[in-house]
């Protein structure tokens, strides 16, 4: 069973006692996700790269990559299926650049400590590509913070019948949009991914994430 490390440090945020980012003073943060052999985990990285011009993660380039054993596989959806890479003697076979905001499978052949980590965004707001006429994408918070999906500009703005679909360990549980907004009050942990599923009238856009803390 993931469990995910706890406690939001400097940047006046608190998460819930499962759920948590620590960020350092040096504008460094982290999340640890302890996960068992074989278990699929949906997960985004919401941190930057420092050695990044554009601030983006080339997978195998990420600490997760480094520190997966050798025969873990990472899944990225490409528009209609899960495209699977595993980890051979030589790294991942794969120059995967993942978008702000872009959610992935990961899948560790032993149990593991997975650490998502990197700098803590600054920028005042972050724009997550979302796909139109009822086609699913993958997606997490670009922050490191929980929130509720309900309280997202995404949920906000989501028109009647959009889905969203959370990864329960086993399977993905749909909610959809209706008159009254979506009926769950699930928590998006810090690095957590997730589906969305727009209307099938609805042009592809962009989730507008602000900035929720005031640190760095």
């Amino acid at each position: 069973m993931k469990k995910i490390l706890a406690g939001l440090m400097a940047a006046s945020v608190l998460a819930g006692v499962a759920h948590a980012a620590v960020f350092s003073q040096n504008a460094v943060g982290f999340i640890n996700v302890e996960v068992d052999a074989e278990e699929l985990v949906a997960l985004t990285i919401p941190f930057a790269n420092m050695d990044s011009d554009d601030g983006k993660w080339t997978f195998k380039d990420t600490p997760l990559a480094d520190a997966a054993p050798t025969a873990s596989t990472v899944y990225f959806w490409d528009g209609a299926s899960w495209a699977p890479y595993s980890k051979g003697r030589n790294g991942f076979a794969t120059d995967k650049v993942l978008e702000p905001g872009e959610a992935f499978f990961f899948k560790p052949k032993q149990a593991m400590t997975i650490t998502l980590s990197g700098e803590v965004p600054d920028e005042a707001s972050t724009p997550v590509a979302i796909t139109g006429a009822a086609n699913l994408t993958a997606v997490g918070n670009p922050y490191p913070v929980a929130v509720k999906f309900t309280d997202t500009a995404l949920a906000d703005q989501a028109t009647t019948a959009s889905t969203v679909y959370f990864w329960d360990g086993a399977s993905w549980a749909p909610y959809s949009k209706g008159r009254n907004g979506f009926a769950t009050d699930h928590e998006l942990a810090p690095g957590e991914g997730f589906f969305f599923k727009t209307n099938a009238k609805d042009d592809s856009t962009e989730w507008t994430v602000e900035k929720p803390y005031e640190y760095p």
